[in-house]
Order: C-alpha cells, then sequence, then structure tokens
C-alpha cells in the first residue's frame, strides 16, 4: 500500500479544466462587486480574479461555480468593515468572500495567497 497523498490523485470524472475562459470570465463578472472607484484598478483586480480561478483544480472550480453565487466584495477595509488588519472574511451564512484590496501595495501574489486562504473557508462553508 503507498503512503502517497491521495491529493495529487487526479480525478478522473473530471476535466483539468471544466470551465473554458468565457465561462470563467462569466462566472467572475457575476459575482465581482468591486468598491474601487478607479476604474483602472478595478479592471486589474478583475483580471486578478479571473487568472486565479482559472488556476483553481477542476473540483474547486465546480464547487464555486455551482455552489455559491453570492458576491466576492473586494474593497478598502473600512468599506468592508473588517477589523484592523484582516485581509479577509468568509461569510459562512451567506457564502459571501470579502477581500482587501490595498492599493499602496498591489502585489498580485499576496492578494491571491488571501484570495485562495477565504476560498478555502469558502468551500468548507459550501461542503459543510
Amino acid at each position: 500500500m503507498s503512503l502517497d497523498s491521495t491529493a495529487q490523485t487526479p480525478l478522473p470524472m473530471l476535466p483539468e479544466h471544466p470551465y473554458n475562459k468565457n465561462e470563467v470570465a462569466d462566472y467572475v463578472w457575476r459575482v465581482f462587486d468591486c468598491s474601487n472607484r478607479d476604474k483602472t484598478r478595478r479592471a486589474q483586480i478583475e483580471k486578478r480574479l479571473v487568472h486565479y480561478m482559472e488556476r483553481l483544480p477542476a473540483w474547486a472550480q465546480v464547487l464555486m461555480f455551482e455552489c455559491r453565487h453570492s458576491p466576492i466584495r473586494i474593497g478598502s477595509e473600512k468599506k468592508l468593515k473588517l477589523g484592523t488588519g484582516v485581509a479577509g472574511n468568509a461569510n459562512a451564512n451567506s457564502l459571501q468572500l470579502d477581500l482587501v484590496d490595498n492599493p499602496e501595495e498591489d502585489n498580485s501574489l499576496e492578494f491571491e495567497y488571501y484570495l485562495s486562504h477565504e476560498i478555502a473557508h469558502n468551500i468548507d462553508n459550501i461542503v459543510g
């Protein structure tokens, strides 16, 4: 019996990418809610969100796309009413995700780290 991680075992019933680029962009367009008034900044954030969603594993994409229709809200800490130093929140009751965008620190890796963290909470809530 092998002790290899089952997380590395592909799910044969799901294609590697169950949604095409247009379907991913449409999903993000439906759930994206950004309070940033700068149109260029909003477009950058939306593009990063699409980029991230395209790279989710197939099972995570299916859970997110088929089971949640509440917003992914992105804005300032003040507008989202999150506590000091809190970068995101996954609401178990509404499946809503709130994520702080800090325009002073445009680090897409940091944004994607916090996004992945909140999406993991969201998937826990969906499955639970």
